[in-house]
């Protein structure tokens, strides 16, 4: 990662659930994490991207991220997310979310990176 470039954070979801995501930074030294992106993806019948932009970020800062999907019980779900620089992709930072919904049609998946 050059930590003179913004990172760009693309985000996947090819999924019949409506998602809601959040998406956070932490530099090194920060007690807590900023909120950088977050929304609901709704459109579940269809794969949807979103993209966002944050910094520059200085060297060992961490990326977190959370979604929520619902929908019915015991639905695979797939969401993808990538960083990339300058529209390169960073090698190593894809994140590949897959599994299947519970009981009641729920999953939750968080996480953090260090780009």
């Amino acid at each position: 990662m050059d930590p003179t470039l913004p990172l760009d954070v693309s985000v996947q979801i090819d999924s019949p659930q409506v998602v809601v995501y959040r998406l956070w930074f932490q530099r090194p030294g920060d007690t807590g994490w900023t909120l950088f992106a977050n929304g609901t993806d709704e459109d579940s019948s269809n794969a949807s991207g979103h993209t966002f932009t944050v910094g520059p970020l200085p060297a060992g800062s961490k990326l977190g991220y959370q979604f929520i999907l619902s929908g019915n019980p015991a639905t695979v779900y797939r969401v993808a997310m990538g960083l990339a620089q300058g529209g390169a992709p960073l090698p190593g930072q894809a994140q590949l979310l897959e599994g299947v919904t519970d009981d009641t049609g729920v999953a939750v998946r968080q996480g953090q990176v260090t780009p």
